[in-house]
């Protein structure tokens, strides 16, 4: 009678599900059968059964009853008609949440260094630590951060028509798959042609005219006359011709 009984599958009826088990261990005096709803107003119904002597109550909160919780969400999502702006809406949230917690530790490491790992709460002490009335006299770090995007836009308007130039000097559909290698040549000769921010400067100063001359007053006509040799641009309706 027992095989017969442990042979049975599950039923779509929780209820009778676990009717089941504890029948089939009734003799088992640590078995532990915890019941619990989630889902969007509690409707749906769930049960964890395990052996509390063999078992830790705390890793089974932790990794089996919070998960659940937290995936109910995407249950939800499941059951809506349209998905796809609560799956943006969501990805969102979670880039957002992902900004945050990285601002925050940026934060903590660069106001407490390595400390920041004894203490309970390193968010408040580094908070303790900031004095506002010295940021607030020392407004030079805005030129910087001006100058640093400014950088920023200027590098990537130069990386953006290096590698769509190589596309269509190589005749490729897009750019996308060169930007990834540039960037990556790009790092390598910045962090080894020059020594220091000090060598930098000194050689931009002294030799940058000797071979920017060329890229700014060179290049342009040659490529205008090659352009107009060739008759380009060609509008729609020569080509159709």
């Amino acid at each position: 009678m027992s095989e017969k009984k442990s042979s049975e599958p599950l039923l779509p009826c929780l209820e009778r599900n676990l009717e089941a088990i504890r029948d089939a261990l009734r003799t088992s005096s640590d078995l532990a059968v915890h019941e619990f709803n989630f889902g969007h107003d509690r409707r749906y119904r769930g049960a964890i059964v395990f052996i509390s002597d063999m078992a830790d109550k705390d890793e089974i909160n932790k990794n089996i009853l919070q998960p659940l919780m937290f995936g109910s969400l995407l249950m939800i999502m499941e059951h809506m008609n349209d998905t796809k702006g609560p799956a943006r809406y969501s990805f969102f949230g979670v880039l957002v949440g992902a900004a945050s917690l990285l601002i925050v530790s940026v934060r903590n490491t660069a106001v407490l260094g390595r400390t920041q790992t004894i203490w309970t709460s390193p968010s408040f002490q580094s908070i303790r630590l900031i004095d506002i009335g010295t940021v607030l006299t020392r407004m030079d770090f805005l030129i910087g951060i001006a100058q640093t995007m400014l950088i920023f836009f200027k590098c990537s308007i130069f990386l953006y028509a290096l590698t769509t130039a190589l596309s269509q000097l190589f005749g490729l559909k897009s750019y996308k798959p060169l930007v990834l290698p540039v960037v990556g040549i790009e790092v390598i000769i910045a962090a080894t042609v020059f020594q220091s921010p000090v060598d930098h400067a000194e050689i931009t100063q002294n030799a940058g005219i000797i071979y920017s001359a060329p890229l700014i007053y060179l290049f342009p006509p040659l490529t205008l006359l090659i352009a107009k040799i060739r008759g380009l641009p060609k509008t729609e309706r020569s080509r159709g011709k």
